[in-house]
C-alpha cells in the first residue's frame, strides 16, 4: 500500500544501546506508539513497513543478521490495537485467523504478548534481538531519540 502511494513513511523504531545506556526512535504512523529494539541490531538506522509486518508476521525470521523476536501488548490493549491496524493492516479476529493458519500450516507460532509497556521495555532490553512497541509517553521517560526510517 505505501509502495503504490509512492510516498515516504516515518514509523518509530527503537533501539536499546546497553553500553551507552540510551535507546533511539523513529517517528510512528497517526498512532501514538513506538518500535524498540535489542542493541542487537547494531543501532539500526532504517526499517522499512514492510520488514517490521514481515517480521510480526514471520514471514522473515531475521533482521541485520540477528534472529529477530517480537513482542506483542495484550490483546485488547489500545495500542496493540493501532500497531495491528497501522504496521499489520489487521485487525485481532483477522490477526487470530493469520496465526490458525500459520498454525495449521506448520509456519510457527504468534509473538509474545506482555502485559504492560514496562514489561516490553524490559524484555527489549534483556533479549537478544527482541522487537516491541509502546506509547511515545513512555518511550519518552525512557530517554528515546530520534532515528529517520522509510
Amino acid at each position: 500500500m505505501f509502495n503504490k502511494l509512492k510516498r515516504k513513511v516515518t514509523i518509530f523504531v527503537a533501539a536499546m544501546m546497553f553500553a551507552s545506556g540510551g535507546m533511539m526512535a523513529i517517528p510512528a504512523y497517526a498512532a501514538d506508539f513506538v518500535i524498540i529494539m535489542s542493541d542487537a541490531y547494531g543501532g539500526v538506522s532504517s526499517i522499512s513497513h514492510k520488514k517490521l509486518k514481515n517480521l510480526y508476521l514471520r514471514n522473515d525470521k531475521e533482521f541485520n543478521g540477528v534472529s529477530a523476536k517480537p513482542v506483542n501488548l495484550a490483546e485488547g490493549d489500545a495500542l496493540r490495537n493501532a500497531f495491528l491496524q497501522e504496521v499489520l493492516g489487521m485487525n485481532e479476529d483477522q490477526l487470530k485467523s493469520y496465526w490458525l493458519q500459520a498454525s495449521l500450516d506448520g509456519k510457527g507460532k504468534p509473538p509474545k504478548s506482555l502485559s504492560s509497556e514496562n514489561s516490553v521495555i524490559k524484555y527489549v532490553s534483556k533479549k537478544k534481538g527482541a522487537i516491541g512497541y509502546v506509547s511515545a509517553a513512555a518511550a519518552s521517560d525512557a530517554g528515546l531519540t530520534s532515528v529517520a526510517v522509510e
